[in-house]
């Protein structure tokens, strides 16, 4: 009982595996498919007639590497179909005579395809690590793509995002926002970079969180416009500090206000009984003093004379502040 049920086991996983495999056995000269699991299948297709009838050839390609990977217990490349492959034999159970396992890779991707292939992985690893959100919406305004960060933020599937708009995922004031942008850009055909409200897929509209958005086309070979592409960045921290830079400046430039409105109303109640002391002191000069009283006088008149003098550098201080 336990020996079948460790080969229903090996079965399944052979069947279910994501490389392609299939069990060959010798079949006269040949070799024929005995087995082919979905991923074989998928590769091939469910006919494995012409491959079969390949394996029997003597001069067979295919069989000729089959030999040469069960001798070098190595990977060989074979050609096929004009396509080639990289193959890999063994025997099942590890004795001459046995059923021979395989498994074949295709590697007939031209360089520039291989290339491309690198490239898009590249690019895709480039989004997923972005601290922005990155995603592409089609025409109708339908989720293509998220990014890693769009669902790290918000706590949600990319299954759960893609195939839906923005009226399905957000509140009715963001949503509004964000598809009249959308709609802008596809218009004119024309990036921009906009400041949006900040909405999640859960309800939450926040009016003291916002988003920069740079949003684009993307256009095919004719210049046609196929999708919107869309970088939107987080910046309620860097608006709280603006916002808050700016309220210091305004504080500050009330405050020098009140200090200029102080000096200027100081010195003109100061000026009143000043220019008072100032005409007394000259008046008492055109009297007939004795030495001491006019020397007197004099000390009145240099004080009152100073004390004006400081009076007016508080009022040009208080006008270059201006």
């Amino acid at each position: 009982m336990a020996d079948d049920c460790q080969g229903d086991a090996l079965a399944a996983a052979f069947l279910a595996a994501p490389t392609p495999l299939a069990v060959l056995e010798q079949d006269g000269p040949g070799l024929r498919i005995a087995a082919a699991n979905a991923s074989w299948n998928a590769l091939f297709g469910s006919d494995d007639a012409k491959l079969t009838t390949e394996l029997a050839r003597p001069e067979s390609d295919v069989r000729a590497a089959v030999v040469k990977s069960l001798d070098l217990r190595t990977p060989c490349q074979t050609t096929f179909d004009g396509r080639r492959f990289s193959l890999c034999a063994s025997p099942a159970a590890g004795a001459s005579g046995s059923p021979i396992v395989v498994q074949l890779t295709d590697v007939s991707l031209s360089q520039a395809e291989s290339d491309d292939r690198v490239h898009v992985q590249h690019l895709r690893d480039l989004v997923d690590n972005a601290t922005a959100l990155m995603y592409i919406k089609d025409l109708s305004g339908r989720y293509v793509m998220v990014n890693h960060e769009f669902t790290r933020r918000f706590g949600i599937a990319s299954e759960e995002i893609v195939g839906r708009t923005d009226r399905d995922l957000y509140p009715a004031a963001s949503a509004a926002a964000y598809v009249e942008n959308d709609a802008r850009v596809l218009t004119t055909g024309v990036s921009m970079q906009t400041e949006e409200p900040y909405g999640e897929p859960s309800g939450a509209d926040d009016p003291t969180r916002r988003w920069v958005s740079i949003k684009f086309p993307l256009v095919d070979q004719t210049g046609s416009a196929y999708a919107l592409g869309a970088i939107s960045t987080d910046i309620t921290d860097r608006k709280r500090a603006e916002d808050e830079v700016s309220w210091a400046r305004l504080e500050a430039e009330r405050a020098s206000r009140r200090k200029d409105e102080f000096l200027s109303n100081m010195s003109h109640e100061l000026r009143t009984p000043l220019n008072a002391i100032l005409g007394f002191a000259q008046m008492l000069r055109m009297q007939p003093l004795d030495v001491t009283a006019s020397e007197h006088v004099d000390h009145i008149a240099e004080a009152g004379l100073h004390l004006l003098a400081l009076v007016n550098d508080a009022l040009d201080i208080s006008g270059s502040s201006d």
